[in-house]
């Protein structure tokens, strides 16, 4: 009897003080290693200090981009890092969960480069597609280059500077930018709207507030100035063009080589150009921020094709590439998605292609 009590009386305790946090387990996530300078682009070797917030926290990384599972260095002393280099870390301390893995990218400046992406043919899943050859940007459009061309910069929150993506941009915005970025480059703007002309500045106030006002601009497809690609050549661009090698995503079938996305990106955009290319010299066509296109939304067509742009009629707009936001499973080179023209978010920006002549 004694010694039942005794039992019940040891159990009531280790329930009790477990209850109140002495005997329970530490499940609190160690806090993500934090990098000093923050990533940037850097034409000289930068010393990178890493801390992390939890207190006697251990620090693993590495600068090869492989898994921090198999292969890593013990943080001891402040890193030398050449310009090209991204830093993968993590932190971990006994009895808590590993932190999420970072990335910090240092990189040499990037620039505003058109590839020429030759002309081929491929199979959307509904129909083959022919398309001419064209010229498209290497990376997405910065901030930097939006703000010399409209005057400022809507990016903000969620990775700001001059060589990060511009995001927080409606269709309409993309398709202003074209034409203003065609004229101060000397190049015939392909879009006008209704019968004000190529000029933006000629534009009536409040032409891009409503949805209903796509009908009004119109493409000259014969024209020298940039615009945005159709939905086929941006898929035909991040396939690889006629050099694909059939990855799912954009370079690869892993999205870490060549992707900003839900698993690494920390919530937020990151600068350009700093995972791998694909097979044509392109970045960013997966994950990052998700890129505007000019179609409308609508069904596949099934017939053979050539150099199709999209539906005639329709209300949303096509963006493609996937985000630093969503999980892989939209991020594959085949994923549509669409807005309203007007829309603007946090993970969606663009890029411009141009006719070769």
């Amino acid at each position: 009897m004694y010694r039942s009590l005794c039992m019940i009386l040891l159990a009531l305790l280790v329930v009790m003080t477990g209850s109140c946090g002495i005997l329970g387990t530490e499940e609190d996530q160690v806090l993500e290693p934090i990098f000093d300078p923050p990533e940037g682009y850097y034409t000289l070797p930068v010393t990178v200090v890493i801390n992390c917030p939890t207190p006697g926290a251990e620090i693993h990384y590495n600068l090869d981009g492989t898994s921090l599972d198999t292969n890593y260095l013990i943080y001891t002393e402040p890193i030398r890092v050449e310009p090209g280099t991204t830093v993968k870390a993590a932190a971990t301390k006994l009895n808590m969960k590993r932190s999420k893995i970072v990335f910090s990218a240092y990189f040499t400046p990037a620039s505003f480069i058109l590839s020429v992406v030759p002309g081929g043919s491929f199979n959307n899943g509904s129909s083959n597609v022919s398309l001419s050859s064209f010229q498209c940007s290497r990376h997405e459009i910065t901030q930097g280059e939006y703000q010399a061309v409209m005057g400022s910069n809507p990016a903000t929150g969620v990775g700001e500077g001059s060589s990060f993506p511009v995001y927080n941009v409606s269709w309409y915005d993309a398709i202003e930018y074209c034409n203003r970025r065609s004229l101060l480059d000397g190049f015939e703007p392909v879009y006008t709207y209704g019968n004000f002309g190529s000029d933006p500045s000629n534009w009536p106030t409040g032409w891009k507030e409503l949805t209903s006002n796509q009908v009004y601009v119109n493409c000259d497809w014969g024209l020298s100035g940039y615009r945005l690609p159709t939905e086929m050549e941006w898929e035909f661009a991040a396939r690889g063009g006629s050099q694909s090698d059939g990855y799912t995503y954009s370079g690869s079938n892993i999205l870490d080589r060549v992707a900003w996305y839900g698993a690494n990106a920390a919530k937020r955009s990151h600068l350009v150009g700093t995972k791998l290319a694909n097979e044509i010299g392109l970045r960013d066509m997966t994950g990052n921020v998700s890129e505007w296109v000019w179609d409308l939304f609508g069904a596949y067509l099934e017939e053979e094709q050539n150099n199709p742009t999209g539906p005639t009629t329709g209300t949303n707009r096509i963006h493609r590439g996937g985000s630093w936001s969503p999980g892989s499973n939209l991020l594959a080179v085949s994923h549509r998605a669409s807005a309203a023209p007007t829309v603007k978010k946090n993970d969606l920006g663009f890029r411009v292609v141009r006719r070769i002549l």
